[in-house]
C-alpha cells in the first residue's frame, strides 16, 4: 500500500493521482465522489480546489506542503 507522501510524491512529479487514490481506497463512495470532482482539472483548478479546501479548515497549504519537501505555487 502507498503512504499519502509517496502519493504526494508522485503527483508532485505528474504521476496519476487518481489511479493511486482508487487504489489505496478501493471502491467506496466518498473516493468516486472525489475522483469525480477532480476529473479533467488542470492542474491549475487543482491547486486552486486544494487550497479552497485547505483555507476552510483554516491549514496554511504552502506549510503543509512544505512539510513533505514540495511546494504548491
Amino acid at each position: 500500500m502507498m503512504s499519502i507522501i509517496q502519493l504526494m510524491q508522485l503527483m508532485q512529479h505528474g504521476g496519476n493521482p487518481t489511479v493511486l487514490l482508487q487504489q489505496m481506497t478501493g471502491n467506496t463512495p466518498m473516493v468516486n465522489q472525489l475522483m469525480q470532482s477532480i476529473q479533467g482539472k488542470s492542474p491549475d483548478a487543482l491547486r486552486q480546489m486544494a487550497m479552497n479546501i485547505a483555507k476552510e479548515r483554516g491549514i496554511d497549504l504552502d506549510q503543509f506542503a512544505q512539510q513533505f519537501g514540495m511546494t504548491i505555487k
